[in-house]
């Protein structure tokens, strides 16, 4: 333990501790479900802000034959100004992807008189909203790039060029665990007997050698050197698949004019590796990964955005392995949680002190980060 942490331990008690990680982070928790936010910082915005990229959101449903649970944790990026912040795709996604989901759920469950669905069918549902969203959202950009006097256009345009990941899960009443994953965001089933974490959502990056060649094969004739720069899809984002970031997927003379309309004043769009090496778009995914998984009564559903896996790589010397992370994960559950209990802020507990220099608590509170900011932390447990 490092002297800054032995200090820290006599200086304060736990319930100093957790009081002050709960200045940073909000919360909110049902019967079933628990989640958390916390907001990262900076060293040129060293105070969390108020409102950061990640989102969490999860339901609980009741279609008369017992209870289903839908949890989506979101990690938004490329926020233009403080006004097109409120419409980008992650605030888009986040209230659009919900009631969709339930409204297809619910008329499949009409029609088909049950009260679970298929794994196909569930995939059908899950995949076909999400695409068709992301779909929504090209479709608005053309149209908005062709029309100068269209209504609300700087808010259409400023979907199109931000972007989010998105894991969303839904369990039914039998605990079958239905996930679809686009992006770099986790999703563990935690047994509630061993406390072992199943990994369930391989990360789609650039960083994954599997997603880069998925890349490569699909653009054939075009060079890893000009698709890739700095572990980046043209140099811009790490995650292989995404809802909006456009620029990424429209053809070079809409990505020219998305790009002017952003008003980079002193780039030249003409040599942006987006518009100079656009040959055979989209080179960003869509497409979600589908996982179906049978959870048992007492386990525990937990999706977790990438800023998690990047305070443990902190916490861990560079180990942020999904096995690491996922015990990290289990450790903070509990079978029987006391009156109060939040699972997902407790996962944030085992990050707040950490071992060495590397504690959420410094990197937060005392403004210290080797990398020079803390990424925001979106949490949502699930009981089953």
């Amino acid at each position: 333990m490092s002297t800054f942490d032995s200090d820290l331990r006599a200086c304060l008690l736990d319930s100093d501790l957790r009081a002050c990680l709960l200045q940073y982070v909000s919360l909110k928790t049902t019967s079933r479900v628990d989640s958390v936010v916390l907001n990262g910082t900076e060293f040129a915005r060293p105070e969390p802000a108020a409102k950061g990229q990640d989102m969490q959101h999860f339901e609980e449903w009741d279609f008369g034959q017992g209870t289903w649970i839908f949890a989506m944790i979101l990690d938004g990026h490329g926020g233009i100004s403080s006004d097109l912040k409120l419409n980008d795709a992650a605030e888009f996604i986040h209230s659009e992807l919900p009631p969709l989901i339930k409204a297809a759920v619910a008329a499949r469950l009409a029609a088909t008189r049950s009260h679970c669905l298929p794994d196909a069918d569930m995939a059908k549902i899950l995949s076909d909203n999400l695409v068709a969203l992301d779909d929504r959202i090209k479709d608005d950009v053309i149209a908005a790039l062709a029309d100068e006097s269209m209504p609300n256009r700087d808010i259409l345009l400023g979907r199109a060029v931000t972007g989010t990941t998105a894991c969303v899960a839904v369990v039914d009443p039998s605990r079958r665990v239905h996930v679809a994953n686009i992006g770099d965001s986790d999703c563990y089933l935690v047994s509630g007997t061993t406390k072992e974490a199943a990994h369930l959502t391989p990360h789609q990056s650039c960083t994954n050698p599997a997603e880069k060649q998925r890349i490569l094969d699909e653009h054939p004739n075009e060079s890893s050197s000009d698709l890739f720069h700095a572990r980046r899809l043209f140099g811009r984002l790490i995650p292989s698949r995404g809802i909006g970031d456009f620029p990424l997927k429209l053809a070079a003379p809409e990505v020219k004019k998305l790009l002017l309309w952003m008003n980079m004043a002193g780039v030249d769009v003409e040599t942006d590796s987006a518009v100079l090496h656009n040959h055979t778009p989209p080179y960003l995914s869509n497409k979600p990964d589908i996982i179906h998984v049978q959870a048992n009564e007492g386990d525990f559903l937990v999706l977790a955005s990438d800023g998690l896996g990047s305070q443990v790589w902190f916490m861990n010397d560079g180990d942020n392995s999904v096995e690491t992370v996922g015990r990290v994960c289990a450790a903070g559950l509990v079978d029987q949680p006391r009156s109060g209990f939040n699972a997902a802020l407790e996962i944030i507990w085992q990050a707040w002190l950490g071992v060495v220099d590397c504690h959420l608590y410094r990197l937060v509170v005392d403004k210290y980060s080797p990398s020079g900011r803390v990424d925001d932390i979106a949490i949502v447990v699930g009981r089953l």
